[in-house]
């Protein structure tokens, strides 16, 4: 019935679920989130063989590991915790204002560059020399990588296994490449 307010289609071995009114997606995907939603399990991410972020807690599905790593993640960065980076914040907040003052074009490289150093120094202690800094490079790379991998209609490996296996020499097997 292609009609009604569920629709459930397998597509390459992929089920999609299609809610086609709002009644039913506010009570399944609100009221009753906890037993109907979850995260997509996308190979290229989560495989071993790929990607490998699969423990990462964004891509964690729904269970008592997923509940432990958030706990960790809310102690860590709740505002009480976060109160020793707070002059961080501020200097590179400053700095940030400098720079777009003297040259306001590359803001999106600068702010990048600002949050990349916020980020490196509170968790890793890493100190950022530039804009140009190989470490905030090579982490918006990761990022811009990750955010192509995570669309789910991206690589026919998240509905056809068995790609994983296909050399990277072989015609059109990019994915390896790539991720």
């Amino acid at each position: 019935m292609l009609n009604g307010d569920i629709i459930s289609l397998t597509v390459l071995g992929q089920t999609i679920v299609i809610l086609n009114s709002v009644n039913i997606a506010t009570d399944l995907l609100d009221r009753r989130s906890i037993n109907y939603s979850d995260r997509p399990y996308l190979r290229v991410i989560c495989d071993s063989r790929l990607f490998d972020w699969g423990n990462n807690i964004v891509m964690l599905p729904y269970g008592p590991w997923w509940k432990k790593q958030r706990r960790i993640m809310h102690e860590v960065l709740k505002p009480s915790a976060n109160t020793r980076n707070f002059a961080l914040f501020e200097r590179e907040a400053h700095a940030l204002l400098k720079r777009l003052a003297a040259s306001p074009e590359p803001f999106e490289k600068e702010f990048r560059r600002t949050v990349a150093a916020e980020i490196l120094s509170s968790v890793y202690g890493y100190t950022v020399k530039d804009t140009y800094d190989p470490l905030v490079r090579d982490s918006a790379t990761l990022v811009e990588n990750f955010t192509v991998a995570a669309i789910p209609g991206n690589f026919l490996v998240n509905f056809i296994p068995w790609l994983k296996y296909v050399p990277e020499w072989f015609p059109g097997a990019h994915l390896k490449e790539r991720v």
